[in-house]
């Protein structure tokens, strides 16, 4: 049965069951309001919708002393109902008499009987003072939930206010499942309640359906360019090597808000710094806007037997969590991310979780550049995930993350690595459940992030002379290329009537330094780190190791650094420094 028809039939058998006996001559009127109907995360499975709303008037007060009459109030969603379960059968959605936690009514008392929920109260014959917090007369009210999309209040006690006056009553802390409602579409996707009661006085709700939300999409997610790079040029080869150096990232993870307040933090708490999430701040005054995960919160609600703790009602877990799930990185790839992420209001900061997205505040470590690894697993899987710590509630804003790639020797895998991005934590949990995350989402989205590619090109070129440490002039000459099966691939090198010449070419590895600007003609690397087998003096056997630079023209700045065995291991050479004639030239 389509869902529409499904509320349809839901709310024609709450009119029937909730037909009220006429037994006072002036029934209570109530009219249902919303401040204004939220969007929701299409992603989200445990969305906050709207608060609803009461707004009675009418009825005769109950006599000072007298059993305040007691009202049922069922409320059914056209999607699911994905609260926080504090107990069987007892959910985080409270209802609120007379506005508690406000200038008016400041004082907060929690309906405390153990396993039923259910508390009477009396009257004070005027219909005021009835719900003010005091010993025996409480003012917030647990839910039930009874059903995938539906919650009651039982035995709710409300004193009608009279001719004139206004008794305000307000569901809070309801969540839904907004991805049951299909994807994000335009015009956005209503999301309806609808409200009935029973009880022994009149109460007539004028306008019972009323829209709580809306569903947009809550994130974009992107590579800002997708990048190829070349296997035999090595990238961020220091960070490869040493995670203490420093790097260039190649490119961005881009997470940006599908609507305003989509990225939210966890609770009001003031915000500390990129490394500290806060204790989580009460949010006790009913109706306010809070732009954060968190809704109606008082951790001072006791724990109570067998309806669990209050304390966590409306409690988010975490703030807003951004995930990136790599996969298809090729072997011998490490990648990293930079860890803090802070752009005009928004902060957001990387965290260890599972590999869902899921656990506690734990901040990911980094070196002194502010750079985290992405463990790769063997299946050239990795995941990385962000969580918001402030975020600005008038403007849309995205999370921009640089990433790095960082090999050198051995040489990569070839291949095409993707990422998929989402709201986090994911979760396969889509109905109200106990330890489920508060928020949850679902849905990932594939875009390619970088391919290690075959080298097609790169060699270096040159030569000149360098002196050794007892000032002995060595000069070597050169044709190499980056790639190992590209030839010709030829070393000369000369010192003191001693000769080295290359016959294989067994490691090449061509980077760029960032510390190097050569000038024109500028190629994609500077560096080429080399090594190789050939005669030493004539006898085969002998091999070389050798890093050369291309510092910019006339090459009065290139280095050379070489180093040369004989056939036994013998260390015969040992030279580096400046160039003193020739150049070397990257091509």
């Amino acid at each position: 049965m389509p869902i529409s028809q499904c509320f349809r039939w839901m709310i024609q058998a709450a009119l029937f069951c909730g037909v009220a006996p006429a037994q006072l001559a002036f029934p209570l009127i109530c009219n249902t309001t919303v401040t204004a109907p939220r969007t929701v995360r299409a992603e989200g499975v445990a969305e906050l919708v709207s608060d609803v709303v009461l707004e009675c008037t009418g009825g005769t007060p109950t006599v000072a002393g007298g059993a305040v009459p007691q009202v049922n109030f069922q409320m059914f969603l056209s999607t699911d109902v994905t609260g926080r379960l504090l107990a069987t059968g007892f959910s985080e959605g409270l209802l609120l008499m007379d506005e508690p936690g406000s200038v008016a009514n400041p004082n907060l008392r929690m309906c405390d009987t153990p396993t039923t929920g259910v508390c009477g109260t009396t009257g004070t014959g005027t219909g005021m003072g009835v719900y003010d917090g005091s010993a025996g007369r409480p003012n917030v009210f647990q839910a039930r939930q009874t059903g995938i999309n539906s919650l009651v209040w039982l035995g709710v006690p409300v004193d009608p206010p009279g001719a004139g006056k206004t008794r305000r009553i307000r569901m809070t802390d309801i969540r839904v499942n907004a991805n049951r409602r299909g994807p994000a579409m335009v015009p956005m996707t209503p999301i309806f309640s609808f409200l009935a009661v029973t009880s022994t006085i009149t109460v007539l709700i004028n306008n019972p359906q009323i829209v709580v939300a809306y569903v947009g999409n809550g994130m974009d997610f992107g590579v800002n360019t997708p990048v190829k790079l070349a296997q035999c040029v090595a990238e961020n080869p220091g960070l490869a090597a040493n995670g203490a150096s420093h790097g260039v990232s190649q490119f961005n993870l881009t997470f940006a808000e599908g609507f305003v307040e989509s990225f939210s933090r966890r609770t009001i708490a003031a915000y500390v710094d990129s490394n500290t999430s806060p204790a989580p701040a009460a949010q006790t005054v009913p109706g306010t806007i809070w732009n954060t995960e968190t809704g109606f919160f008082s951790p001072l609600f006791p724990a109570i037997v067998n309806r669990g703790d209050l304390g966590l009602a409306g409690l988010a877990d975490q703030g807003t969590r951004i995930l990136a799930r790599f996969s298809g990185v090729p072997v011998n790839v490490k990648l990293f991310a930079q860890n803090t992420v802070a752009q005009g209001q928004m902060v957001a900061r990387m965290v260890t979780t599972n590999a869902d997205g899921e656990g506690p505040f734990s901040l990911v470590g980094g070196n002194g550049f502010g750079i985290s690894p992405i463990p790769v697993n063997g299946s050239g899987e990795a995941t990385m995930v962000f969580e918001v710590l402030r975020a600005d509630a008038v403007a849309g804003e995205m999370v921009r993350v640089p990433i790095y790639v960082a090999y050198g020797t051995p040489l990569p895998g070839l291949g095409t690595a993707s990422a998929t991005g989402a709201l986090a934590p994911l979760t396969v949990i889509t109905a109200a459940d106990a330890t489920a995350p508060v928020a949850r989402f679902v849905e990932l989205n594939l875009s390619p992030a970088f391919t290690i590619a075959p080298c097609t090109g790169g060699r270096m070129t040159g030569g000149g002379s360098v002196f050794t440490t007892s000032t002995s002039r060595v000069t070597h000459g050169f044709e190499l290329h980056c790639d190992r099966g590209v030839n010709p691939n030829r070393l000369q090198v000369n010192w003191n009537g001693n000769s080295f010449h290359l016959e294989t070419l067994t490691s090449a590895v061509c980077s760029d330094d960032p510390s190097i600007a050569p000038q024109q003609p500028k190629t994609s690397f500077d560096t080429y780190v080399g090594a190789g087998t050939g005669r030493y003096n004539g006898v085969t056997g002998a091999t070389a190791t050798w890093t050369f630079t291309d510092a910019g023209e006339p090459g009065k700045n290139d280095t050379a650094q070489i180093v040369i065995k004989d056939s036994l291991g013998n260390t015969v050479l040992t030279v580096g420094g400046t160039l003193d004639k020739g150049n070397q030239q990257a091509h």
